[in-house]
Parts: C-alpha cells; sequence; structure tokens
C-alpha cells in the first residue's frame, strides 16, 4: 500500500475537520470560513489550519502554540484547551496534511488547503438580493441594460 498523497491527506484533515465541527459546533462550526486565506501560512503554528481555529498563547518569537491540537505541543502539566477528542498526535497530525517534516511537502500541503478552503468557501452562496417586483429577475447592475427586456 503505498503512501497517502497531498490531495488525499488534506481531504483526510478536512473530513476529520467536519466530523469535530458536527461534535463540537460551538469551537469548530463553519471552520473554513474562520480561515484567513491572506494570513495562511501551514509552517507558522498561529497561522495555520489548527492554529487559526483554536486558542493560542503567542510566544515571544511571534509563534504560538496550538492550544493542545497536536498533544506533544502541550507544555508538561498545562490544562488542556480543547475537548481530548479534539487533541491529536503528531504522527495523526502528519496524516490529516496538518503537517509535514519535509519542506518540499509542506509547500505542497500548504496550497492544497488553500485551494480546498477557497472551493468550500465559494461555494458557500449568499442570499439572493432584491427583485423586481412581480419577477424573479435580478435588476442589472446601474448602467448596465438587461438582455431580457424589450422586443428584439
Amino acid at each position: 500500500m503505498s503512501a497517502p498523497t497531498v490531495v488525499e491527506r488534506v481531504a483526510a484533515g478536512a473530513a476529520w475537520l467536519d466530523a469535530a465541527a458536527e461534535r463540537h459546533p460551538d469551537l469548530l462550526a463553519g471552520w473554513p470560513l474562520r480561515i484567513n486565506l491572506r494570513t495562511f501560512d501551514l509552517r507558522n503554528s498561529c497561522r495555520c489550519v489548527l492554529g487559526q481555529l483554536a486558542p493560542h498563547v503567542m510566544e515571544a518569537d511571534g509563534w504560538c502554540e496550538y492550544g493542545d491540537w497536536i498533544d506533544d505541543s502541550r507544555p508538561i502539566g498545562a490544562p488542556p484547551l480543547l475537548p481530548a477528542d479534539l487533541v491529536l498526535t503528531g504522527e495523526q497530525a502528519d496524516g490529516l496534511g496538518f503537517n509535514d517534516e519535509d519542506d518540499v511537502v509542506m509547500f505542497f500541503l500548504d496550497a492544497e488547503w488553500r485551494d480546498l478552503i477557497a472551493a468550500r468557501n465559494a461555494s458557500v452562496v449568499a442570499p439572493p438580493g432584491p427583485t423586481r417586483e412581480g419577477t424573479s429577475e435580478v435588476p442589472p447592475a446601474s448602467g448596465v441594460p438587461s438582455s431580457t427586456g424589450g422586443d428584439a
């Protein structure tokens, strides 16, 4: 059996977050919308997927602890910040596409997370705006003639 691809790992991570959001909507509901892709950086523990979703403590060097997402990142004796079922081992986090020791793989994981999050956020459709009275036609933008009106 071959190792999972970057795409498979990120899909597994997203599925894990989806399932976790069902169990803990107070913490993770709408998780893709909470990721700021302008500051997203999978290599930075505050700006990665988990870092942007979890309570965290900023360290003096500009990095942060993820608030317990990864069990071995929490200082010994520190109280847990997340429910136990949300805490991953380092190996689990790697398998779910949240981390990798190889910088080249991290580059591709970062790109795949960006694509997945952007696609999920693009699929969130805003409710339709006002319509013309008595029709389902959306009024054209100001100064743009309607292509459906009048005789041709």
